[in-house]
């Protein structure tokens, strides 16, 4: 009874924490995550204010992911052979009381500037495989871009807590890379403005 009555405690904490705050400036991104069966699936869909050539360069920028990712502790490019790159990443997810440190191998497939596929070759999870899709929209230079994921942690992930952890560093995540994104392009129209004036 004191198992169940903590449990419901917990749960209750959670939702109060989680409770969305005031509206921000922040760009909308509409993401989710859910159990199918033994398998996280998560999904996320949001614009960028830069070409997908643009917004493609920061996602294959796997050697410095760590310095503008705030999930990625280390990233490194292990092989390459034409579109197929082999990457090794430390990750950790922070979220409340639960943290987990992680680390995968992975195979990524680019199809510049429009899609990269993703599959887990070794690491912390039994599977893991995903993709980004990048679509050029009519306003111009801007970016719609839709991601997908599904994975089975090899580590305790509390099933209760399991979607709203993913939800949570998905965003963070994508957060900080839809600043990253924008910062670069920032600076590269200030360039081409500088050199438009000499």
């Amino acid at each position: 009874m004191a198992g169940v009555r903590f449990r419901w405690l917990w749960l209750a904490l959670v939702l109060l924490i989680a409770r969305p705050g005031p509206a921000s400036a922040q760009p909308p991104i509409n993401l989710g995550a859910e159990w199918q069966h033994e398998r996280l699936v998560s999904w996320a869909e949001f614009e960028v204010a830069a070409t997908p050539e643009q917004a493609f360069s920061v996602l294959t920028d796997y050697a410095r992911q760590a310095e503008f990712l705030p999930g990625v502790l280390s990233s490194t490019v292990s092989s390459r052979d034409g579109a197929r790159v082999q990457i090794e990443q430390e990750l950790e997810a922070s979220v409340l009381m639960f943290r987990q440190r992680m680390h995968i191998r992975m195979e990524v497939v680019e199809t510049p500037p429009r899609q990269l596929t993703l599959k887990l070759l070794a690491g912390s999870f039994r599977s893991w495989d995903g993709s980004y899709e990048l679509l050029p929209m009519a306003e111009g230079a801007r970016t719609r871009i839709a991601y997908q994921a599904t994975f089975e942690p090899d580590f305790d992930l509390p099933r209760m807590m399991g979607p709203y952890v993913v939800k949570r560093s998905l965003e963070k995540n994508l957060r900080a890379f839809i600043a990253e994104v924008e910062r670069r392009t920032a600076v590269a129209h200030r360039a081409v403005a500088a050199t438009d004036r000499l």
